[in-house]
Formats: structure tokens, sequence, C-alpha cells
């Protein structure tokens, strides 16, 4: 998501350290002095399994659930724990307008709703998951985790988990992400259009931080990402919409 500083690191472990000892989906790193260097190095354990470039319904289930978890678990924020940046473009880039557009309107809404923000990984993507079977995801990469709302965490994990990222769509998977997420309370988090506004948020860090270090190939692929998701929002959003009716009428029958 960009530059890290140290402090930002050691506070992600120890959001890792607290949230496998509650629901054993991550590893946290280990502080350890190395003689041959100035600053201790954190040593994160190897985690045997296999990153998954495409899943079935029943994984997707399973990490809309996992993130369910991870945001019922209410944690307190840190001190060093952050909302996202405000973003700035580089100097001397061009983008185009349409893009222009998205990262104004996302920092325009930055503070939406941060009542109702979590701290959780912020970085649910396939790359960041590890499946040690089948059935079971372990979560790395923590860096960086912080402040976020849970409808935007959820909305990129299942445009991840259905393909959107490479610029496919598989309704089912997205479907299934969000029944994972909705079945641990039987509702999702309310949506309004900001907050699909800022689920754009993640991608428009990247594409700047790319910009900045100048791998402009990266660059293109998420410009190409980002136009592809947002011709599906429609798309996306009525699926939400379904999703919702269905965890609502559950609940009216189980009244």
């Amino acid at each position: 998501m960009g530059t890290l500083d140290p402090l930002q690191i050691v506070s992600s472990n120890l959001l890792a350290e607290t949230i496998s000892a509650r629901i054993a989906c991550t590893i946290a790193g280990k502080p350890t002095a190395m003689p041959s260097q100035a600053l201790p190095a954190l040593v994160i354990p190897y985690c045997e399994g296999e990153v998954l470039a495409k899943l079935n319904g029943q994984q997707a289930f399973k990490l809309g659930y996992l993130l369910a978890q991870l945001h019922a678990l209410n944690l307190p924020p840190l001190k060093e724990s952050k909302a996202f940046p405000k973003i700035h473009l580089p100097k001397g880039k061009s983008v185009p307008m349409w893009v222009l557009k998205m990262m104004e309107q996302c920092n325009s809404k930055l503070q939406f709703e941060e009542n109702c923000w979590v701290v959780s990984h912020r970085d649910m993507h396939l790359n960041n998951i590890i499946w040690q079977d089948s059935n079971t995801p372990h979560l790395i990469d923590w860096e960086s985790a912080g402040l976020i709302h849970p409808f935007v965490e959820l909305i990129g994990l299942a445009s991840n988990a259905s393909g959107l990222a490479q610029c496919q769509f598989d309704a089912d998977l997205f479907r299934s992400t969000l029944e994972g997420y909705g079945s641990l309370n039987q509702r999702l988090p309310p949506a309004q259009m900001p907050l699909w506004e800022l689920s754009a948020y993640s991608w428009l860090l990247w594409y700047v931080f790319v910009l900045e270090e100048g791998q402009f190939n990266e660059a293109e692929r998420t410009l190409q990402s980002l136009d592809f998701i947002m011709k599906k929002t429609k798309d996306l959003i009525d699926i939400y919409k379904q999703m919702e009716c269905h965890f609502h009428r559950k609940q009216v029958n189980t009244r």
C-alpha cells in the first residue's frame, strides 16, 4: 500500500499477535536481534501451504466469514493505528481525468462514518492468503493493517475473491464472500454510495505508489483493473442488495 515506517511494522505485528491468539488465522513475527545489522529484525515463521490464483465457492465463503470474525473482535486501535492517508498525485505525473476525479471523491469522503471504523488487515487479496489445506486460510503480510470501514474492506475482499483484480468477474464467488461474511451475525455492513466510492481507495493508493516508483507497467495494469471494477459496480451493488434482502429475510424468519 506504500512506504512503511518501523513503528507501523511493529504495531501491525502486535495486531497479528493479538489476532492469532483469538482466531488462529495467522502467526505473528518474532523480533530478533541480528548481530550483522544495526536494527532488530522481525522474523516471520514459515507457513506451509499454497497461494491460490482462483477460489471455489466454499473458499470464498470461508474468507468472508474470516473477515467477519476479524471485524467482530472490535479491537481497540493502537497508538500507531492509522486510517488510509490522503491521496496525493506525484509531482510531474499526469493521470486520466476519470482517475483524478476518483481521487478527489475519495479524498473528500476520507472521514466518512469514521465512528464505524475497525482495526483490520486492509490488504486481504489472494496473494496474502496461504491455504494450509483446501479449507484453512492463513493471513500473511499485516504491514498495511490499520483503520478501515468494514464495508470497504468487505467489498475489497469480495472483489479480489471474484477475480475483479484480474479483469474477470465470477458473480457467484462475489456472492459467496458476502454470504460468508453475513453468516456470522446474519447481516452485512450497511451500504451507502460514498462507501462504494471509497472501495477504490486502496487501488488508488497503490496506483500512486507504483507511479512514484516508476513501475509504469504495474501502474497501467492497476488502471485496467480499476476501470474494469468501475464498469462492474452496478452489478456489485445489485448483488449486495440481494444479499442484504437475503439476510433480512433470515432475521425475520428466526424471530
